[in-house]
């Protein structure tokens, strides 16, 4: 529940309560999906990149909701003068600011418990370094007297890192990127999917 103005509407008790309308909380679809690649070439020598880019959508995190539920979150760790920021009905139109200090379970996990879906809605977006790879070419003199026509040496690595992510997901180790279950009803929810593993390899590729 929130005030005209957006101040979250406590209780009386200065806890948060769940408004009985149901309203949309985001959209699963992004504005924005595509990729960008580029490489750069000297002497012999290149570097390529692949970026992975999703922008807008919102996704409904069921991980944040059973970290915030069990009080396992590193967003959880304050556990010390827990204090919402928002006001307290009069009773008579006005409203005063919250002082009431209330316990770790009413501060975490009532928001869970209390299905304040709000809660647990986060950003979809990411930007995501996916592939990085570095070259070299050996001159066509140094093969004159190999039977090699060209050799290329190269490192990858893949899903490095990501240069966006939504400051929750990245703080609880997961992911926006897959859905929980392979079907058009999971699409929009989040349940423990930690990022795709970090690769690094070594590429031979030569032609006789």
């Amino acid at each position: 529940m929130r005030t005209e103005d957006g101040r979250l509407l406590l209780g009386s008790n200065g806890v948060v309560q769940q408004d009985a309308e149901r309203v949309v909380l985001g959209n699963i679809q992004p504005d924005v999906v595509g990729g960008l690649t580029n490489s750069f070439s000297y002497k012999g020598i290149t570097l390529s990149g692949l970026l992975d880019i999703r922008l807008g959508g919102e996704i409904f995190s069921f991980s944040k909701y059973q970290q915030m539920s069990r009080g396992v979150g590193v967003f959880t760790e304050d556990r010390e003068h827990l204090v919402f920021d928002g006001v307290i009905a009069n009773g008579d139109g006005t409203y005063r600011e919250n002082d009431i200090v209330v316990t770790p379970e009413n501060y975490y996990a009532q928001r869970a418990w209390g299905n304040i879906g709000e809660e647990f809605v986060l950003d979809a977006s990411y930007i995501a370094l996916r592939e990085l790879a570095l070259g070299y070419a050996f001159r066509p003199a140094f093969l004159d007297k190999t039977p090699f026509r060209s050799i290329k040496l190269s490192l990858v690595g893949r899903n490095l890192f990501y240069l966006k992510r939504d400051a929750q997901m990245e703080s609880m180790g997961l992911t926006p990127e897959s859905a929980y279950a392979p079907n058009l009803a999971a699409q929009g929810f989040e349940a423990s999917t930690s990022p795709s593993t970090r690769t690094y390899g070594f590429n031979l590729a030569f032609t006789l």
